[in-house]
């Protein structure tokens, strides 16, 4: 159930992510907005990362801690899968 939740935040992520490249790469300051939720998702993971190095060793398994990290690296993938499809083809002069 996890992984399937894991799936549909990669897709949506690209297909967010896809649509806004394609809208805003015509303007420099477009192309810096498409990185803005990326920075989001980093700094929710290193904050994710700190706070389970204060709280020490755990049980084994995993903790809900790793879930979160995990669901951020779906985002992030999927976010990339956007931007790369998004991308100008320079072959079309775009």
């Amino acid at each position: 159930m996890f992984l399937t939740a894991c799936l549909i935040v990669i897709v949506s992520s690209a297909a967010m992510s896809y649509r806004r490249s394609r809208a805003l790469s015509q303007n420099p300051q477009g192309r810096l907005a498409v990185f803005l939720p990326v920075f989001s998702a980093g700094a929710c993971a290193l904050g994710l990362i700190g706070f389970d190095r204060v709280r020490g060793p755990q049980e084994f398994g995993p903790s809900v801690t790793t879930d979160l990290l995990m669901l951020i690296v779906s985002f992030f993938g999927g976010w990339f899968l956007g931007i790369i499809l998004g991308l100008p083809d320079s072959k079309r002069g775009i």
